[in-house]
């Protein structure tokens, strides 16, 4: 049996979504969520992003988490943004998407990772650093806007 398999299983690990507002908790919608999270950003009050077994966007009208089938169905690994016409995701196996306010764009061929991974996303202003890995070697991707 996987990881993954042992969690769906067990019903201690569920995800829960929750918002935090000066010392108290308020439990959020998760209806429509994959059971597998691994990374939230959000503009307050505009836009929230979950990533994890897919990528989820919050729709305010219907209340309700919905998936975004443009990009592949990989587990995202991480997601990050600064406005909301500039986020990026990685995801398994060396994705990198950037979202540019209208269409998600493809960056994996920018990248050039062959049998590499990329992971973790930070940015600031114009630049953007992911960290990962190609074989045995520590690999950090920098790009400018």
């Amino acid at each position: 049996m996987c990881s993954s398999d042992l969690f769906r299983r067990n019903r201690k690990y569920r995800k829960k979504v929750i918002q935090v507002i000066g010392d108290k908790t308020i439990f959020r919608q998760e209806n429509g969520l994959d059971w597998y999270l691994t990374s939230i950003w959000f503009n307050s009050g505009k836009k929230y992003y979950i990533g994890g077994g897919g990528l989820f966007i919050f729709n305010n009208i219907k209340n309700e988490w919905v998936q975004n089938s443009v990009q592949p169905n990989w587990d995202i690994l991480d997601i990050k943004g600064d406005e909301l016409n500039n986020i990026f995701l990685t995801a398994g196996y060396n994705i990198l998407w950037h979202f540019n306010g209208v269409t998600w764009v493809d960056m994996t061929s920018s990248i050039d990772l062959v049998n590499g991974s990329v992971g973790r996303i930070a940015i600031n202003k114009n630049i953007i650093v992911t960290v990962g890995s190609k074989g045995s070697q520590a690999v950090i991707v920098m790009g400018r806007r």
